[in-house]
């Protein structure tokens, strides 16, 4: 009833704001818990969708007795949007992570101490002393969702780990697996004493599918000093879970994503901190043969943040130099060797920076093309001299990004409009590297005058060749309103949204200066990290032409602002077409990262 009034109260102080319920993204206390709710579905979802979609991200903004409020969206208390998919019907769970943090508010019935992007309003006592923070249970994992074996783990830059089981839709009963003292983490080889390993990418990859979690799977982890008077070189390490190690049942005592077999290691030069790698690459065709790491304008010191004793934010720990230049580090899977690092000035190219700060990469893939300053030899019939090309997409920024989503820009209309990072936008670029030579091709903005983010490929192309991402923008017209076919209006400014299927093979228009795309959009809604899946049979391994690239369904969820509460779109991957309307009993705040996953026995259907 709390939260119906408080939801009711925000929509009705939006009724002269153009960015109706935009608000509720990042304020209050979120959408209650629901568990197993059958939902009413408008339409037909494909019989052979049988799986869960899972989405992470922050649910709580405010604790409800105090009125205190985090200020960032990086500070959210996790909350999962289950969606369980059985045979056309559709059933919505609906839960807060019940993290060491998360269970502390609880018992004092306010924002626990923690570590945050942003010091919430008021401050707690712990803000000003600083060091309750740094001792708190840091394990808000509100970014990403991943499957080994038949577990659920919740995941963040910070490499732990909570179990959400499949099948009782509860959390793991025991604390958390995170780093520290009594590292819960077997590393081979084991950490240097005096250092530790305090992040990672929050997007592990696997040769095969992360749907169902076939294949090998690889992810990232730093290995960082406590202090700046150690001399040690940092390192950035690849590790590797064999797919037999995922295939056998899980136990209280086998659990592989906490072994973490180290298979390739960057060494950082002196006094130079880790690189922040939020995601990174497998290329290779027909299966990935290669990573590829990008190093960037940002590296993680959390030597500094530690120096801060908690009473500095995490963004402290934020080392950025925007004239470092791009280096992709190219590692072969087999053996482990670094076999290129390949340096990018971007200003070389036209950019104001020689790097930007990476946040997502999309998909990348090798190819050849005629070597540099070859001769045709049309003259004389000789052949013409080629080249290993590697092709890499890169979303990136110009800026601190985690800084537009503190709750002083969301939630502020003329901030967020015409404000500090009014004009600055998220941009993705196409790297084209000559492998064989080690140096850079060309360098361009495949998606200009976009702000798009939260990219979603076709996971059977990964690696290879591919023309088909999907992701949401924001300022989808910029400060025009949108209109829509129905006379509808929506959102203007930064709250105009839409989710885009873009064509990276496609033209850019000369009436839009974008690239094309398809667009899908709604009145007043908001959109999180939309989801591809493909239809059963489309490709198959051994040919890729039996089916399209874009053979599947998109799963859209969205904060539907007119009515404050969430809704879940099935559509036509290739049409863009809806298949299907589900609307959710409660609100969903602004969310990150996802997965599909396919249930073990599934109608193979087409």
């Amino acid at each position: 009833m709390v939260l119906a009034l408080f939801t009711q109260s925000l929509i009705a102080q939006n009724i002269d704001n153009d960015d109706l319920g935009f608000d509720l993204l990042m304020s209050g206390v979120g959408g209650e818990e629901v568990f197993r709710q059958s939902l009413t579905v408008e339409g037909n979802i494909p019989r052979w969708l049988n799986g869960k979609l899972i989405q992470n991200g922050g649910g709580r903004f405010e604790w409800p007795t105090t009125q205190r409020n985090l200020t960032n969206a990086g500070d959210g208390y996790a909350k999962l949007d289950v969606f369980t998919f059985t045979n056309g019907s559709v059933e919505y769970t609906s839960k807060f992570a019940t993290t060491g943090w998360f269970n502390k508010s609880t018992k004092i019935e306010d924002i626990a101490p923690s570590l945050t992007f942003g010091i919430p309003s008021p401050e707690r006592t712990s803000d000003k002393l600083g060091l309750p923070n740094v001792l708190a249970p840091n394990d808000n994992l509100a970014v990403n969702i991943v499957t080994i074996q038949d577990r659920i783990l919740l995941l963040s830059d910070r490499p732990g780990s909570i179990e959400f089981h499949t099948d009782t839709l509860e959390f793991d009963k025991v604390k958390s697996s995170m780093p520290g003292p009594f590292n819960a983490f077997k590393d081979e080889p084991s950490i240097p004493i005096g250092m530790m390993g305090s992040f990672g990418a929050a997007h592990p990859l696997w040769t095969g599918s992360s749907l169902d979690g076939s294949g090998d799977a690889y992810g990232l982890l730093n290995v960082q000093r406590l202090t700046t008077l150690d001399q040690r070189h940092e390192e950035v390490r690849l590790f590797k879970i064999n797919a037999s190690d995922q295939s056998v049942p899980p136990t209280s005592t086998n659990n592989p994503w906490l072994t973490r077999r180290t298979i390739a290691t960057l060494n950082m030069s002196k006094d130079e901190f880790a690189p922040y790698m939020h995601s990174f690459f497998l290329v290779g065709d027909p299966t990935p043969t290669h990573a590829v790491l990008v190093q960037h304008s940002m590296n993680i010191a959390m030597a500094t943040l530690i120096a801060g004793l908690g009473l500095k934010p995490i963004s402290a720990g934020f080392d950025i130099d925007l004239q470092r230049p791009m280096i992709f580090h190219i590692i072969n899977l087999n053996n482990g060797n670094v076999e290129r690092q390949i340096h990018v000035n971007m200003t070389n190219y036209g950019s104001k920076y020689n790097s930007m700060i990476v946040s997502h990469t999309i998909n990348g893939y090798f190819g050849t093309a005629a070597a540099t300053g070859a001769a045709t030899g049309a003259a004389t019939g000789a052949k013409t001299k080629t080249t290993t090309t590697l092709t890499l997409d890169v979303i990136g920024y110009d800026f601190l990004f985690f800084n537009r989503f503190s709750s002083n820009e969301i939630n502020n209309k003329t901030a967020r409009d015409h404000g500090t990072y009014s004009t600055k936008r998220a941009k993705t670029y196409r790297f084209v590297l000559d492998v064989d030579q080690g140096v850079p091709i060309d360098v361009f903005e495949l998606l200009p005058d976009s702000d798009w983010e939260f990219p979603i490929i076709n996971e059977q192309f990964k690696g290879k060749h591919y023309c088909y991402s999907y992701g949401y923008e924001f300022r989808h017209q910029k400060n025009q309103t949108i209109t829509t076919t129905t006379g509808d209006v929506g959102a203007s400014g930064m709250a105009s949204m839409a989710m885009i299927k873009y064509n990276m093979c496609g033209e850019i228009s000369t009436s839009t200066g974008k690239r094309d795309g398809q667009v899908f959009t709604r009145p007043y809604h908001y959109f999180s990290e939309p989801w591809f899946v493909p239809r059963p049979g489309s490709v198959t391994e051994d040919d890729e032409s039996v089916g399209k690239e874009d053979d599947g369904v998109v799963l859209t969820l969205a904060l539907d602002g007119s009515v404050g509460k969430g809704v879940l779109y099935v559509l036509d991957a290739g049409s863009l077409a809806v298949l299907a309307t589900i609307k959710l009993p409660v609100l969903v705040n602004l969310k990150t990262h996802g997965r599909f996953v396919w249930d073990k026995i599934r109608d193979k259907e087409s």
